[in-house]
């Protein structure tokens, strides 16, 4: 099956419409970082790019058999051409369960690349969030100060090369191109929604695509000490992000941040996570490392 550019783009920015199975909780499955190519595994970098279409197909074959409210991508679908879509997202066709796709610094280049007509076009920003009963299901958007999502005369553009050259003076170890930062809009409405949160007394799930270690790494988002304090403040349950293939955790007072492995860097080893929260705040993972045979 082939996709024209607009079915894929349905696809990559859809926010899909769902309930919850049980009141009394929210049950969603995450992955990360297929980051598909065409192309000769590169094992410096540890991305193993050819079996990702089967591994993609094996892993919805194993959502389907359990029960789900959603399930996320956590960006990254591929590693550089618009033209990689296809192959990575047909598997998702046979999935039975609602979808969202987060965009990752690899889906925001080959976008870019993609639709860059004037240096007025970006690519969509999206950061978003839904109440459903007990739980806030907050969605951050890294790309919005970011080298990948605007042209190099833009504002936007201009103000993340700006903040990435004083985090290089500083040597701030995330002070790396291939990161991004949310814009203080964004930061501004993110507490807003924190505070909203814990009015009404929801359990919050924070997602998205860049790093979020308490820890910090190479991998974290510019802003990540300002945002992990919020997170912190507000008593977050749980903070989700790939980009790190590595994967990692740190739980930090009542917050747990969790870093979702690359299913790109091993050649055989598919691992997903299904989260479990409870409308009390009770938090279980599963963590799932499928096979390809």
């Amino acid at each position: 099956m082939q996709f024209s550019d607009e079915a894929i783009l349905e696809k990559l920015l859809n926010y899909p419409e769902f309930s919850l199975k049980h009141e009394d909780k929210f049950r969603i499955a995450f992955l990360a970082d297929p980051q598909y190519a065409n192309l000769e595994d590169d094992l410096e970098e540890r991305c193993y790019f050819r079996v990702m279409p089967k591994k993609m197909t094996k892993v919805m074959h194993f959502l389907n058999q359990r029960s789900l409210d959603l399930v996320v991508t956590l960006g990254d679908i591929v590693d550089r051409a618009w033209q990689d879509y296809p192959a990575v997202i047909k598997p998702y066709e046979d999935l039975c369960h609602p979808h969202l796709f987060v965009l990752g610094n690899h889906d925001a280049k080959a976008m870019f690349s993609q639709f860059q007509v004037d240096p007025n076009y970006h690519v969509p920003i999206r950061y978003h969030s839904w109440s459903l009963g007990h739980f806030r299901f907050i969605m951050i958007d890294g790309n919005d100060r970011s080298l990948h999502a605007y042209h190099s005369s833009a504002q936007e553009y201009l103000d993340a090369k700006l903040q990435l050259s004083h985090l290089a003076q500083e040597k701030k170890q995330y002070a790396k191109s291939w990161n991004g930062a949310l814009s203080p809009s964004q930061l501004e409405w993110l507490e807003e929604q924190l505070i909203e949160a814990q009015q009404v007394q929801q359990q919050v799930v924070v997602v998205g695509h860049y790093a979020l270690d308490p820890n910090l790494n190479a991998h974290n988002l510019w802003n990540c000490e300002e945002i992990t304090v919020l997170l912190y403040k507000y008593g977050v349950k749980v903070s989700l992000n790939g980009h790190n293939h590595c994967g990692a955790q740190y739980v930090l007072g009542e917050t747990l941040f969790y870093t979702v492995p690359g299913i790109v860097a091993d050649p055989y080893i598919a691992p997903l996570i299904i989260l479990e929260i409870s409308k009390v705040g009770e938090l279980s993972i599963e963590r799932h490392y499928l096979i390809k045979k």
